[in-house]
């Protein structure tokens, strides 16, 4: 009976440390996979900067016309935001300047 209960524990120890390695394995997964998701990081920032759905839009577009690979660039380079460099009928109207204008003042300057 005392090996047959021996048998019974040591497998009782390889399913508890195989969970345990399973468990690890996910979690260090998870964290990859949001480091390495630029989509994810950006729906963050949208998220920590208060950008509405419409703004959020808006910055979409002008990712996908300046074909940058990596959306969260809008918040690392300002130069990114000249629309004279954007040669774009899309974003020509008044509208769409002053839209643009406005979301680059609140993501650039700090509150007083």
């Amino acid at each position: 009976m005392s090996g047959q209960s021996g048998l019974i524990i040591l497998a009782l120890c390889a399913a508890l440390l195989l969970a345990l390695a399973l468990i690890l394995w996910l979690i260090r997964y998870r964290q990859q996979r949001i480091v390495d998701n630029p989509d994810l990081l950006f729906r963050e920032l949208c998220s920590a900067h208060g950008v509405t759905w419409r703004q959020r839009q808006l910055l979409k577009k002008l990712v996908r016309l300046q074909g940058l690979k990596d959306p969260c660039l809008l918040w690392l380079d300002v130069e990114l935001w000249d629309l004279e460099k954007i040669k774009s009928r899309s974003l020509s109207s008044p509208r769409q300047q002053k839209r643009i204008s406005a979301l680059k003042h609140t993501l650039f300057t700090y509150p007083n």
